[in-house]
């Protein structure tokens, strides 16, 4: 990756920054980002402004010289102070509509970086109020790809932890005052990181989710609607699926076997039984039952489709013919669709039962 990025949200604890670099670059494997961006409030970005970049040197660039760290790209300009929709900057996140611009925030930063296939993003849950944290790993969830990651950072003794003096372990002694006036030594002090495990959907999600504008609430009510089930009209004479409004790939052998358990469904026929695994001969009867079908709609003149039928002829319907359909019709229904096209899949229901989850209802044969 030629861009490593750091991404903070925080209210009034700037600390969280210096904490968590200090922890990055205190690791195995250290890991140094190449920027450094900082997501927060009015007030938190002038209270970060200060510590950061003015009190004392700065304990940005004390740390950096302190320990000697690589060029790190961050000034006040990297502070991003969440706005209202008047644009005018937030003092607090107080209210519900506060909460939706600081998750506007996020999403366009998050969707920003991990729109870029040369930047390995790195968000940190350290500071701010909980439904920053919350915003931060949820929203990266939704955009976040195999190198990008989540941590915390924990501070120890719990003395130092939102200490508004304590920024990162020194080198050397540097002693503060705790809440009730015992002196404490910063250099004393433990940072460590802890990555947090989280589920990357953006594999799964459609490209106009993945870069379009939308906010978070938008965003969430779009993702929320492309999951809920839509009518599945099958046309033989066309030879199409579709589900709504969008055409699924679906061809040759695919679309007759996906065609053929959908009647099963609408006949009250219902699932099938699969094939057991390593059986040197196939089901005979669901090959048959499934050759009489196709022959009757005469889909069997497809191409290639009956090049596809002759194992099933000689041998019945075996464990890997199934298998191989579900898995090919799965792949087309999520290209298509997203991850909401798996609910459209053929699927397990059961004692080795195998066939369609959702209801007869949505499904139309023609």
């Amino acid at each position: 990756m030629s861009r490593r990025v750091l991404l903070c949200v925080s209210g009034l604890s700037p600390q969280v920054v210096t904490e968590t670099l200090y922890a990055l670059a205190h690791q195995p494997e250290p890991w140094i980002p190449d920027e450094v961006w900082l997501v927060t409030t009015a007030k938190g970005a002038e209270h970060a402004r200060l510590t950061l970049f003015v009190e004392e040197g700065g304990w940005f660039n004390r740390l950096v010289n302190d320990y000697s760290l690589p060029q790190i790209v961050f000034t006040p300009e990297h502070i991003l102070t969440v706005k209202d929709t008047r644009g005018r900057p937030l003092e607090d996140i107080r209210t519900e509509a506060d909460n939706l611009r600081l998750a506007d925030m996020v999403t366009e930063q998050v969707r920003r970086f991990c729109a870029d296939p040369e930047v390995e993003l790195h968000v940190s849950l350290a500071g701010g109020r909980k439904t920053m944290s919350f915003f931060a790993g949820y929203i990266l969830s939704l955009f976040g790809r195999a190198q990008d990651r989540l941590s915390h950072v924990l501070v120890e003794p719990q003395a130092f932890e939102s200490h508004p003096q304590f920024f990162y372990p020194t080198p050397e002694s540097s002693p503060i005052r705790d809440r009730n006036g015992e002196i404490m030594d910063r250099a004393q002090a433990r940072v460590s990181l802890s990555e947090v495990p989280f589920l990357r959907l953006s594999g799964v999600l459609d490209a106009e989710v993945l870069q379009g504008r939308h906010g978070y609430e938008a965003l969430i009510r779009r993702l929320q609607s492309n999951m809920e089930p839509e009518p599945v009209v099958i046309d033989l004479a066309e030879r199409s699926v579709r589900v709504g409004g969008t055409k699924v790939d679906l061809k040759g052998i695919n679309f007759v076997f996906y065609a053929w358990m959908v009647a099963r469904l609408l006949s009250g026929d219902g699932p099938i039984d699969m094939p057991l695994q390593g059986d040197v001969n196939g089901d005979a009867e669901l090959a048959q039952a499934f050759l009489r079908w196709t022959q009757k709609h005469g889909l069997d003149m497809l191409p290639h489709v009956g090049r596809s039928l002759e194992p099933l002829e000689e041998g019945g319907m075996s464990h890997n013919f199934v298998r191989d359909r579900k898995y090919d019709i799965k792949k087309a229904l999520r290209e298509a669709l997203g991850l909401a096209g798996e609910q459209y899949a053929i699927v397990p229901l059961g004692r080795g039962r195998q066939g369609l989850r959702l209801p007869a209802e949505l499904f139309a044969l023609r």
